[in-house]
């Protein structure tokens, strides 16, 4: 299980760049032994799924792009800042 808040002390206050606005949340850095974790976990992942078909990566994997999909609202809220007039967003 992931805890809840990452342990780090350094923090990224995200802006709007059109209006300078600062944006929520505020990102916490992950401290090294957060990204061992992450790594570490990345590992077994892997490892689980090489006994697993490809059929059913793939049905694992809609999943997962269902659950991104279903997050419309956060989307919506960090992407605000580049849309474009016609709806399209942008990068830099």
């Amino acid at each position: 299980m992931w805890p809840a808040h990452a342990a780090g002390h350094e923090t990224l206050n995200p802006l709007n760049p059109a209006t300078g606005t600062t944006l929520a949340p505020v990102f916490i850095e992950a401290t090294r032994d957060e990204l061992d974790a992450a790594g570490r976990a990345a590992d077994e992942a892997g490892l689980a799924l090489r006994g697993v078909s490809n059929e059913q990566v793939a049905t694992f994997l809609d999943g997962i792009a269902d659950c991104i999909l279903d997050l419309d609202s956060v989307a919506n809220h960090f992407a605000s800042p580049f849309k474009k007039p016609d709806g399209r967003s942008h990068g830099r």
